[in-house]
C-alpha cells in the first residue's frame, strides 16, 4: 500500500493512480511469484500493463529469448533431459535446415537428442556466436557427441514463442570429424 494507495495519497493524485478501478491509469507490473515470501520474487515478472495494454515479459525483451535459448544449451550440457524439455513446446518442430521436418512434438524431441542425457553422456555444445533478431535466435555450435567423440561445426535457428518456450529448430549440419 505504500508503493501505491499511500503514495498516490502523498502525491495528490489519488483520483487518477494508487489503485486497480476502472477509469484508473492501468501501469502495473504482474508477478509470477509472490515478493513478500521472497524478495527476489519481485524480479520473476510476467507481464507488464502499460497505459491498460497488457505486455507478456518475453515480448518486452529479445534478451530474454536468447535466455531460453541459452538454458536448453546449459540443460544439454548438464545433460537433464527434464531441464532441457521445459525449455520447448509441446508441439516442437524439428527441421534439417531449411524446411525438411524430422519430427514434431516432446516424442521427437527424445528420439533426436535423447543420446545427449544420461549419466553416462560426454556430449557437450559449445556455444561459438549467437544472433538474436526478434523471436529468432540462430546459434553458430561446436558440439561433440557422446558415442564416437565426433566433432561437428553446425548451426541452429531457433523461433521463440511468445510465452518462453522454443517452438521450432532449424539444424544446418557442418563438416564431421572425429576427435
Amino acid at each position: 500500500m505504500s508503493a501505491t494507495t499511500g503514495a498516490a495519497k502523498a502525491f495528490g493524485v489519488d483520483a487518477k493512480i494508487g489503485s486497480i478501478e476502472p477509469g484508473y491509469f492501468a501501469d502495473l507490473v504482474v508477478l509470477r511469484s509472490n515478493p513478500l515470501a521472497y524478495i527476489a520474487n519481485a524480479s520473476d515478472i510476467e507481464s507488464v500493463m502499460k497505459g491498460g495494454v497488457l505486455y507478456p515479459a518475453f515480448d518486452l525483451s529479445r534478451d530474454l529469448k536468447a535466455e531460453v535459448v541459452q538454458r536448453q544449451v546449459n540443460s544439454l550440457n548438464a545433460h537433464n533431459f527434464e531441464a532441457f524439455s521445459r525449455l520447448f513446446a509441446d508441439d516442437v518442430e524439428l527441421f534439417e535446415f531449411p524446411d525438411k521436418l524430422i519430427g514434431r512434438g516432446l516424442v521427437a524431441l527424445k528420439q533426436n537428442y535423447g543420446s545427449s542425457f544420461g549419466q553416462d553422456s560426454k556430449s557437450h555444445c559449445e556455444l561459438l556466436k549467437r544472433i538474436a533478431v526478434g523471436d529468432t535466435i540462430i546459434d553458430h555450435v561446436r558440439w561433440t557427441a557422446t558415442s564416437s567423440e565426433r566433432i561437428s561445426t553446425d548451426v541452429l535457428i531457433y523461433e521463440v514463442s511468445g510465452v518462453g518456450r522454443i517452438r521450432s529448430v532449424r539444424i544446418l549440419r557442418g563438416p564431421t570429424a572425429s576427435h
